[in-house]
């Protein structure tokens, strides 16, 4: 009787026998088919197995089971062999199929052959990579929880590699003793005792050696692909701590600011001390004292000094390009986008259509298509140049005007032959020929714009302080709320008395404090004081600043109450609408910040009374909002210093003196002699109550404004608002100022004065409710994050911290302990790696896309609308319903995604990616600010939350830079949300992928890092998503129609993850990715208009089939409209209920769908259609 496993014509020797397999005691041979000398060889894709196979027979814990109940996989062999002997007319059932899978499996354990050999399995590693490489997704699919102990993983894979090349008789007979080693590694050794201990009850030392070490290796290859295991990651990317004295405190004694920082901190760390509330107050006072960013005679020469330098190195740069750059290094230049656009949308184009010639017709089309947009790019920026060289040219014939430029030329150091840069009488010259393209003229305008840049590079300079100073009041305010609450805490219900107390609040009647010393406990007591004291402290400390001067007085405690529900999230940025509590004699608050301006409220008691709601009754929470509007307060004032008396370096003026970046009027700019043509208006209302021209006409508006709140004209914060700006349009003496004009659009993404009116502002809301609505009540955005951490090369010690899985008893044991990201972001330490990632530009809290303010805003909205509706049980009934079904579940995981993933992963991955470019001997000179910066780049395009304003500066583009100026300012991007669905997201997610190609992103530095999570991503994704493709279809990923989603076999396709999938969409599917990506409100215009449920469907779908004008078509487009107003979670369900009845099938696609992988119906039976469910 013979067993057929391929087309051999010679039995297998796996042992001494040299025609048949000896299997025991049996002395019939075991045909093993036509079989031919060298079996064929396993592939990649040949080697996956059924993940649900693998985890009941091949895991470890199916292998203690095996070892614990002597069913080892040896005895299941012998069991399978003896069936199929006994039984041979059974062959083709069931049984006999699984004795023979069995016996194909484990029947080499029945051989009684040489000991387990490491050069045996060294030359089968060699002969077939493809196959390990398959066995390292078989061992991880066996034992997923080795991802994190990959030396158990190396290990696990190494046994199934050894297991399938024996059975096919690739590892040829050695002696034993020829593997040599120790078991160095204690998981690795004690994997391979169990793994031993389930295959035959026995146990080899040498193959134990074996497994360890070389599990122990591949464990460290798994570690690069995840950015380091738990046991390698201080070998392979090192920690900061261990990088301190070779690489940061070398920078620190060359005196970089970040390095000594840095050193600082990690100094602390180390001293292992706790950090305390008064420590936090400390650090605070001393930042708000701090004259780092300050505008002072010292920091604007360090400024006008750092400018000129980096001006000069650019020209000198420019004088290599136009000069010293060979043709073939401008061609490559020039080439090399538009190859790597054709590149990967060829690949998308072929696909997306199965056919491998749509690569040249696509791509030919995309290059062609690139190429074409580059050249009309340059012709469009050399036009542009050209003009404005013309009118520089123009203003020549004034000598001074040329001596004034050529001077400053001159002053870069830089050879001006080698600019391109003419007689005075050549540019006259060319001006009479008056031509459209002059590339005399065209260069002249270049060199006008990067003289120029040092204005913008002025306005840079002072947003980036007023913005980091912002922050870092943020960053304290919220470490002084936490800490505060962690050691005076106090109950709900008593932080009313607290208060009372704190104010001296009295009863009307007897005059009698209504809250004594006596009726707190010493718990609460303490809170009081500690609360008094910072406030006395912040005032001490202030009552000298030149910036904003406080008065102190007794029972101070600032109050906050809710604004209106229709505040948009620009508002609540840039106008602080609480005012604090305060009586008519604190004549030191008055003013027009919302630090200093008065309120008629005497106390939170008063305010409670007299129907106001607080914000908040807790003292952390008073202490932080305080505390951040005092940063935002003097960063607004210092910024508006800097801008009303920064000078243009080096640039003069016809009457020889400095030339302001900014002047208090037209007058004033034409007494100096200035050209008005380089100067454009900025009226915004910040910059216009700042000039010193409008001091007396301001403050007869703040106090007509504050008359009008006294008598109860104007209540809420748009009343104020509306009657300031009408009062400043109408005052006839108020001077606008005049800013330099290329830095004006640099100013409007800090100080942009448009707000949202009317319709667009209704549309807006409407907007953001159905969007938010849309993504609620599911955890896809806090899946999809913690995905990313895995893309991004976060460690998985520091993932599975973010997952909780440090405090799970059993798993603690294997992740090493590291410090949390989130007592990191309360408290500070470790470097205070959050600082130096707000510093940097890291964007943390919420993405703009979720519209967090506003949604909530809205939801209170809401609650006042009930609380005027109906009897008393509907108004209750109406608040219980939205609170415990909308506010508090997305509260919660609002809290879940955004303040502990989100913020978690990007703070571990700043640091993971500033770690590597540290470590990185090519960035060994690169000062230690660019590489932070390179770092929060990549981190903001990884999770999404992108620094807008930082996105358009480091655009060189002229054109491209001049869109998105319009498009990335706050008024811009009010439309791109009306545009697109998450324009935020969206972007990150092509930027992520996108800058690792060099055709889209010219900076080595950089590159790197989204290079290695590029092929991170798809190492992981060829890796979990072939296994599941071949679970359901036996195919692979690359024969599926589309590979960027997995084939369920019974009509669905899975996206396996959105993000990642997302750049690729847009290679394959473009016109479906723009249509999909959508405004929610836009989207349903379009499917009302058009009649149509699903835009991208290529099948008809209309919403209605009833006449145009009946009750049913209203019908029919109510509840579309309703369905847009379901969670991308429930609509599915709905569908299907609508339908049919739900079934197993449908519950599970909800699950998987609410955890970050969707699970969409293709309408017609997918390519490897099974009808499996």
């Amino acid at each position: 009787m013979a067993l057929d496993l391929g087309n051999s014509i010679s039995a297998l020797d796996l042992g001494n026998s040299k025609n048949s397999l000896d299997l025991g005691d049996s002395k019939q041979a075991l045909d093993l088919g036509e079989s031919i000398s060298s079996p064929e060889q396993k592939g990649f894709f040949e080697t996956l197995r059924n993940p649900i196979d693998l985890i009941f027979n091949e895991s470890v814990v199916r292998q203690g089971y095996n070892y614990l109940t002597g069913d080892t996989q040896e005895v299941q062999a012998k069991r399978a062999q003896d069936f199929i002997e006994a039984n041979p007319n059974l062959e083709g059932t069931p049984e006999y199929i699984n004795a023979q899978r069995k016996l194909e499996r484990y029947g080499y354990l029945l051989e009684q052959g040489q000991p387990f050999s490491f050069e045996a399995l060294q030359e089968a590693v060699k002969t077939n990579p493809g196959q390990m490489a398959g066995e390292f997704v078989n061992a991880f699919m066996a034992d997923p929880y080795l991802i994190f102990t990959p030396y158990l993983l190396g290990g696990n894979a190494l046994t199934k590699f050894y297991q399938a090349n024996k059975v096919l008789g690739k590892v040829p007979r050695l002696a034993r003793g020829a593997a040599i080693g120790t078991a160095a590694v204690p998981e690795a050794a004690l994997y391979s005792v169990i793994q031993q201990a389930g295959e035959n009850g026995q146990f080899d030392a040498n193959r134990m050696a074996v497994e360890t070490a070389i599990g122990g290796a591949g464990g460290l290859g798994l570690g690069v692909a995840f950015g380091g295991s738990l046991n390698t990651i201080g070998k392979f990317t090192g920690t900061m701590d261990e990088i301190k004295d070779s690489i940061v405190r070398p920078r620190a004694e060359a005196g970089e600011p970040e390095a000594i920082r840095l050193l600082e901190g990690l100094e602390l760390s180390k001293q292992g001390k706790p950090v305390y509330f008064e420590d936090k107050v400390f650090d605070t006072i001393e930042t708000l004292k701090g004259k780092e960013f300050k505008y002072n005679d010292a920091n604007a020469m360090a400024m006008y000094q750092d400018i000129e330098s980096r001006l000069n190195e650019t020209f000198r740069k420019l004088a290599v390009d136009m000069y010293d750059t060979s043709l073939a290094k401008k061609i490559y230049k020039n080439s090399t986008t538009p190859l790597v656009a054709g590149g990967v949308f060829g690949a998308g184009g072929a696909l997306a259509t199965g056919e491998p010639e749509n690569f040249l017709i696509t791509g030919g089309t995309v290059l062609a298509g690139t190429t074409f947009g580059k050249v009309v790019g340059k012709s469009i920026n050399r036009a542009l140049q050209t003009s404005r060289g013309k009118d520089l040219a123009t203003k020549f014939i004034d000598k001074k005007e040329w001596d004034g430029f050529y001077n400053e030329v001159k002053g870069t150091g830089v050879d001006t032959s080698k600019i391109n840069i003419k007689t005075r009488d050549e540019y006259l010259e060319a001006v009479k020929l008056n031509k459209r393209f002059n590339k005399d003229l065209a260069d002249l305008g270049v060199t006008k714009d990067l003289l120029d840049s040092k204005a913008t590079a002025v306005s840079r300079k002072i947003l980036y302080n007023m913005d980091t100073f912002y922050k870092l009041g943020g960053m304290y305010s919220h470490q002084l709320n936490m800490l505060f609450r962690k050691e005076f805490p106090i109950a709900k219900s008593r932080e009313e008395d607290v208060l009372k107390f704190i104010q001296k609040v009295r009863d009307k009647k007897t005059k009698q404090l209504v809250v004594k010393e006596s009726d707190l406990s010493s718990d609460e007591l303490k809170a009081a004081k500690a609360a008094q004291t910072f406030f006395e402290k912040i005032h001490k400390e202030l009552a000298n600043n030149d910036t904003l001067k406080l008065k102190w007085r007794e029972n101070f405690l600032p109050g906050f109450w809710q604004r209106s529900a229709m505040i948009t999230d620009d508002d609540a940025k840039s106008f602080f609408t609480n005012f604090f509590t305060e009586t008519k004699k604190g004549a030191g608050y008055r003013g027009r910040l919302a630090t200093e301006n008065a309120k008629v409220v005497d106390s939170y008691d008063e305010g409670i009374n007299a129907g106001l709601k607080p914000r908040t009754t807790n003292l952390g929470d008073i202490i932080a909002l305080y505390n951040h509007s005092l940063f935002k307060a003097i960063a607004e004032r210092d910024a508006l210093k800097g801008l009303y008396n920064s000078k243009i370096p080096g640039r003069t003026t016809s009457k020889g003196m400095m030339q302001n970046f900014l002047y208090a009027d037209k007058d004033l700019l034409l007494s100096r002699g200035v050209d008005i043509d380089e100067y454009v208006q900025f009226p915004h209302d910040g910059i216009i109550s700042a000039n010193p021209l409008n001091r007396s006409a301001i403050n007869r508006i703040n106090e007509t404004i504050s008359k009008a709140k006294e008598s109860g004209k104007v209540k809420s914060p748009q009343d104020i608002i509306k009657l300031r700006n009408k009062l400043i349009t109408e005052d006839k003496s108020i001077k606008v100022p005049y800013v330099f004009k290329e830095a004006a659009p640099h100013l409007k993404m800090m100080f942009d004065t448009s707000v949202e009116k009317g319709f667009f502002r209704a549309i807006s809301n409407f907007n953001f409710l159905q969007k938010r609505l849309s993504v609620g009540y599911s955890f896809f955005h806090g899946m999809a994050l913690f995905e990313n951490m895995f893309f991004a090369g976060v460690g998985t010690a520091k993932i599975a911290n973010v997952a909780g899985l440090g405090k799970v008893p059993g798993i603690r044991y294997f992740i090493p302990k590291t410090i949390s990201a989130k007592r990191m972001i309360q408290e500070g330490g470790n470097g205070d790696d959050y600082e130096a990632a707000l510093r940097a530009g890291a964007i943390f809290s919420h993405p703009e896309d979720i519209g967090y303010h506003r949604f909530y805003d809205l939801i209170q909205g809401a609650n006042r609308l009930a609380d005027k509706t109906g009897s008393p049980l509907m108004k209750w009934t109406m608040q219980q319903g939205i609170d415990k079904l909308v506010t508090k579940p997305f509260q919660f995981i609002d809290k879940v995604t955004w303040d502990h993933v989100y913020n978690s992963g990007k703070l571990y991955t700043f640091q993971t990616a500033r770690i590597k470019l540290l470590r990185d001997p090519a960035n060994k000179d690169v000062p230690m600010h660019i590489l932070d910066r390179r770092a929060a780049e990549y981190t903001n395009d990884a999770y999404g939350g992108l620094n807008w304003r930082q996105i358009y500066e480091d655009t060189t583009n002229p054109l491209l830079k001049k869109i998105l100026g319009e498009a990335y300012n706050p008024s811009g991007r009010r439309i791109l949300q009306l545009l697109l669905f998450a324009p935020d997201w969206t972007t990150a997610n092509i930027r992520i992928i996108g800058k690792a190609f060099p055709g889209f992103n010219k900076d080595p530095i950089g590159r790197k890092l989204y290079q290695a999570y590029a092929m991170r991503a798809a190492l992981i994704y060829a890796t979990f998503g072939s296994a599941l493709q071949y679970m359901f279809t036996g195919k692979s990923l690359l024969e599926n129609k589309d590979p960027t989603k997995i084939d369920l076999g019974n009509g669905d396709t899975m996206v396996f993850s959105k993000q990642l999938m997302e750049p690729l969409h847009w290679a394959v599917h473009p016109y479906k990715t723009l249509v999909s990506k959508q405004g929610s409100t836009l989207k349903l215009t379009e499917q009302l208009l058009f009649n149509k449920k699903y835009l991208t469907s290529p099948w008809p779908s209309p919403i209605s089939e009833a006449d145009l004008f009946s009750l049913y078509r209203a019908r029919d487009y109510g509840e579309q409209i309703g369905m847009s107003l379901l969670p991308f979670a429930f609509r599915g369900v709905v569908e299907q209920m609508q339908k049919d009845d739900l079934d197993f099938q449908d519950a599970i696609n909800y699950i998987i769908g609410n955890f970050g992988h969707p699970i969409y119906p293709e309408g017609r039976k997918t390519k490897y259609y099974t009808g499996f469910n």
